[in-house]
C-alpha cells in the first residue's frame, strides 16, 4: 500500500510537471514560431497571444506577433504590436525595417510638421534609443563629471585647471541632457498619447456629436496622437496637426 502511494505521487509529480512543461513559454514560443513557418499565421497568433494573457511581454514577442498579423493580412494589428516591439527596443534593425514596410502598406499619406533642428533631433534621440542605452549614456557622464571634478581639485598648474572647469561644463550640460531624455523616455513608455487605427477607414468628425461634420477620413494602421476622452469618443491629432473626434473603439493604444 505505501508503495502504492509512492507512485501514485510520483505519477502525480510528472504529470504536473509535464502539464507546465506544455504551458512553458519557451514551450509556446517554440509551437508559435514552428505553426508560422507552416504559414499557419493564425494558430501562431493564438498562442504568442495566449503569451500575453499569460502576463510574458517583451519586444520579441511583441515583434514576432506583428510579422503573423502581417503574414495574416492584419495591418493594423501588425504595426500596433511592431510599434509596440520598437518601443521597447528602437535600436534593433528586423524591428524598424519590418515596422517601415507595414507603415507603407497604409493608405494615408501624412506629412508631419516641420520642427525646429534642435527639436526634431531630441524627438529622434528619444525615439530611437532604449531607456536603458539612455541611462547607460547618463551613467558613463556621471563618471566622467566625476573624474573632471577629481582632476580639478587634483592639478595645481591654473591652465590644466581651466581647461578640465571648461571640460566639467560642457559635462554637466551634457549629463543635465542625459538625465532629461531618459525621464522623457520613460515618461513616454508609460504614457498611453498614441493610438493605431483599426478599422479599414474612419470618418473623423469635427465635434463630438452625432451631427457632427465629416472632417475627413484616416485608414487602417495610421497612428494617430490622443489628446482627450469623452464619452466613449476620443479626439486625435495627425502628424500633420489636424485634429478631429473618432471612436474609441476604432482605435487601440499602442
Amino acid at each position: 500500500m505505501k508503495h502504492l502511494f509512492i507512485i501514485l505521487t510520483l505519477g502525480t509529480i510528472i504529470t504536473t510537471a509535464m502539464a507546465q512543461e506544455e504551458k512553458s513559454p519557451e514551450r509556446i514560443l517554440n509551437q508559435a514560431a514552428e505553426q508560422y513557418s507552416q504559414a499557419d499565421y493564425e494558430r501562431a497568433i493564438e498562442l504568442y497571444q495566449s503569451l500575453l494573457a499569460q502576463g510574458y511581454a517583451d519586444p520579441k514577442l511583441y515583434y514576432n506577433l506583428g510579422n503573423a498579423y502581417f503574414k495574416n493580412g492584419d495591418l493594423g494589428k501588425s504595426i500596433l504590436f511592431y510599434e509596440r516591439a520598437y518601443l521597447l527596443q528602437p535600436e534593433d534593425p528586423e524591428i524598424a525595417q519590418n515596422l517601415k514596410i507595414a507603415r507603407a502598406r497604409i493608405r494615408d499619406r501624412v506629412e508631419p510638421i516641420p520642427l525646429l533642428v534642435i527639436v526634431k533631433w531630441w524627438n529622434d534621440l528619444k525615439t530611437t534609443s532604449s531607456a536603458s542605452t539612455l541611462f547607460l549614456y547618463s551613467t558613463i557622464l556621471a563618471w566622467l563629471l566625476a573624474g573632471a571634478i577629481f582632476l580639478f581639485y587634483g592639478f595645481r598648474n591654473v591652465l590644466l585647471r581651466r581647461v578640465v572647469l571648461a571640460l566639467g561644463i560642457v559635462l554637466i550640460g551634457l549629463f543635465a541632457a542625459s538625465v532629461a531624455l531618459v525621464q522623457a523616455k520613460n515618461e513616454s513608455l508609460a504614457a498611453e498619447d498614441f493610438g493605431i487605427i483599426m478599422p479599414f477607414e474612419v470618418i473623423v468628425h469635427s465635434t463630438p456629436d452625432a451631427t457632427a461634420v465629416e472632417s475627413f477620413k484616416i485608414h487602417e494602421g495610421l497612428k494617430v496622437e490622443v489628446l482627450e476622452e469623452k464619452d466613449g469618443l476620443v479626439r486625435i491629432r495627425l502628424a500633420d496637426g489636424k485634429q478631429g473626434w473618432i471612436s474609441a473603439n476604432e482605435l487601440v493604444l499602442i
